[in-house]
């Protein structure tokens, strides 16, 4: 958030390897291995808590657990937030108040984009169709980007107010 640090996470594709997600200087110096099998994170605006999912064990053949955590970046303390049954979730990002994120989940050809309100535990639905990807926040709070992909396999990007109102497609 500060410009001064990068985090991503990192594997080495092999089966058993668990993702790395790592806190590095833009020099490249001071690496920090800072989660081991997230899915997903990202840095709150403030830059002391970073959000992350972590898939736990299967429920069934189509469904899984999966967490929210929230790590402090100071103390190291990491606490699950909220805890939904899907079969994937992916994007995430931080409202620019820090108080929401939103993400998207669901399955491979139905995944909806969701907005969980941190103070509240409350999940609104933005979607309710389509297989959508990658929300990310403006940073004046009124939109949200996502990508939405057709059946034909082609993609397209799309605004949404975060209540869900006047959803439309960029061309």
């Amino acid at each position: 958030p500060d410009g001064n640090r990068i985090l991503f996470t990192s594997t080495t594709g092999e089966v058993d390897d668990k993702n790395k997600t790592i806190i590095i200087n833009v020099n490249g110096d001071d690496e920090e291995i800072i989660i081991e099998g997230a899915v997903g994170a990202a840095w709150s605006p403030d830059g002391n808590t970073i959000a992350f999912f972590s898939y736990g064990p299967k429920i069934s053949e189509d469904l899984r657990k999966i967490d929210l955590h929230l790590l402090d970046i100071q103390s190291k303390e990491n606490s699950i937030i909220f805890t939904m049954e899907s079969k994937a979730s992916s994007g995430l990002s931080w409202s620019p108040d820090g108080q929401k994120l939103v993400f998207a989940q669901g399955d491979f050809t139905l995944r909806n984009i969701y907005i969980l309100d941190i103070g509240t535990r409350e999940l609104v639905q933005l979607t309710t169709s389509g297989l959508n990807n990658d929300p990310d926040w403006s940073p004046q709070d009124d939109i949200i980007v996502y990508v939405g992909y057709f059946e034909d396999g082609t993609s397209s990007f799309f605004l949404i107010r975060p209540d869900g109102s006047c959803k439309y497609e960029i061309q």
